[in-house]
């Protein structure tokens, strides 16, 4: 999501969606008192989502009040620790508390139920980022999604297609968009309605995946607990994933860079910085069956998959 001078980019822009949420808010609700919860003061992005906010109210003969504004850093804490003494010095609610990321969203809602106060009954809050967090919240956050999943593949795709040589694509911007939910007010309809039961599913499953992966890693760890050279921790992880390897799956491959293998070895010093020409395959399995070899040369390793 971040320009860097001489890399490829792939991000999302801010104005859209925000547009099109403050558009909704508006238009829909009847929404004319806005308080903002910020982003830091000099970040691009939080300028950006706030000048569309002013200019969407001003269309509509709206104007801001810049007393209106708390400053929340992109952090639930600070919302969390200071925001209620914002909202206990208030004389009346606005109809919406339009946050600059979800996570300052989720603590203004947090806050606000502690101080009895309903959302989206009494007061309306929205954010932007379109986080799993805000689907798996009650209410389910009204906020701008930045199509974080697609571009996540998008960059990967264009990653590949540099490594196989493919040209440079730039700065590919794409659309934010307007993803409304319970916090607003709005019907989550049938498709929100499955993916809040999918989203409640998911913070169940979530710790739980978390917690077997932990043990996993521990039988890893205790498999070489007491090697002492590299044809130990071979051994040992060969033993342990002929015995069970259902968590890998039957094709993976653990590999180290040779240097560094070397540098166990007492052989040479391990690199700061690049990569050895050769990788050392700890452990490699292609369709359940377990490869032997210990050594291949860095180009070849796209020859394993």
């Amino acid at each position: 999501e971040y320009e860097l001078e001489g890399i490829n980019c792939i991000r999302t822009e801010n104005t859209n969606g925000m547009r099109e949420l403050m558009e909704h808010l508006i238009t829909v609700h009847g929404a004319k008192d806005i308080f903002w919860v910020s982003g830091p003061e000099d970040n691009d992005d939080s300028i950006a989502r706030y000048n569309v906010l002013v200019e969407v109210m001003e269309k509509h003969g709206l104007k801001f009040d810049p007393a209106r504004s708390f400053n929340g850093y992109w952090s639930y804490a600070i919302v969390e620790d200071q925001f209620p003494a914002v909202i206990a010095n208030m004389e009346k609610l606005p109809d919406v508390f339009v946050c600059a990321n979800d996570n300052m969203a989720l603590a203004v809602c947090t806050v606000l139920e502690k101080a009895g106060i309903d959302v989206p009954g009494d007061v309306k809050v929205t954010g932007y980022d379109n986080l799993m967090s805000g689907n798996h919240f009650s209410p389910v956050l009204t906020s701008v999604d930045r199509g974080w999943d697609e571009r996540s593949y998008q960059a990967a795709d264009s990653l590949i297609g540099l490594i196989n040589g493919e040209p440079d694509f730039g700065d590919k911007i794409y659309d934010s968009k307007f993803d409304p939910g319970e916090s607003c007010g709005c019907s989550l309809g049938n498709d929100g309605l499955k993916l809040q039961r999918d989203a409640r599913k998911r913070a169940f499953l979530i710790p739980v995946e978390r917690t077997i992966f932990d043990w996993h890693l521990i039988v890893l760890d205790d498999a070489v607990a007491h090697v002492k050279s590299v044809d130990d921790i071979h051994d040992a992880y060969k033993k342990t994933w002929e015995e069970n390897h259902v968590y890998e799956g039957d094709e993976f491959y653990i590999c180290l860079d040779q240097d560094f293998v070397d540098s166990m070895e007492g052989e040479a010093f391990c690199k700061t910085s690049g990569y050895s020409e050769e990788l050392d395959v700890i452990y490699g399995m292609k369709d359940g069956v377990m490869h032997d070899d210990k050594q291949m040369p860095v180009e070849e390793c796209g020859n394993m998959l």
